[in-house]
């Protein structure tokens, strides 16, 4: 039903033609996925104060929400941080978690695939620190399932920066590099 909704929002959306009734609908499922997010995060009982490192596993369909967490703590200078694909992880990239074991890994999924099936298990036998944030509790086409998890994933930013005492929306940059740089708009 909520796909068939989606489809004939968006119909309406190109045409211009919106009822109330529909932006109701779009309002309610914006406020539902915000404080599902919300609350996905503040019972997460992980204390981030001594993280220096942030794995994130990450599949195609979960780039856009890996972005968001990778961007905001690096230019925050919050953690560093290394996006590795789900495939490529099978194939080496396991050693760096293996090297840094007490690092969280951020474990992003819509679905359970048979990768994932197969990886998941093994990462929660060998670490503690792995926590997987998913929409497999909605059931709604992957345009929501996207937002809902990069909801999780701006929380979650705001989460770790709290536990290390760094404000988000006051990031302490290096004054020469950003007055230099920040406004570049040269050749690339």
């Amino acid at each position: 039903m909520l796909m068939f909704l989606e489809l004939s929002i968006l119909k309406e959306i190109k045409k211009g033609e919106l009822s109330s009734e529909d932006l109701m609908k779009i309002n309610d499922k914006l406020k539902q996925l915000l404080e599902k997010s919300k609350e996905r995060i503040y019972n997460l009982n992980f204390n981030f104060k001594d993280t220096n490192l942030i794995q994130i596993l990450s599949g195609y369909d979960t780039t856009c929400s890996s972005s968001i967490l990778e961007s905001n703590m690096i230019e925050t200078g919050t953690s560093s941080v290394v996006v590795h694909d789900k495939g490529s992880y099978c194939h080496g990239r396991s050693n760096l978690l293996f090297q840094n074991e007490t690092s969280p890994i951020i474990y992003l999924a819509h679905q359970m695939k048979e990768l994932d099936k197969e990886i998941l298990p093994i990462l929660t036998q060998e670490y503690s620190n792995i926590f997987l944030f998913h929409t497999l509790d909605e059931d709604a086409s992957i345009f929501w399932k996207e937002y809902y998890l990069a909801l999780q994933m701006y929380f979650l930013s705001k989460k770790i920066a709290d536990d290390k005492g760094i404000d988000l929306t006051m990031p302490e940059y290096n004054p020469q590099v950003v007055k230099k740089l920040y406004k570049y708009k040269g050749e690339m």
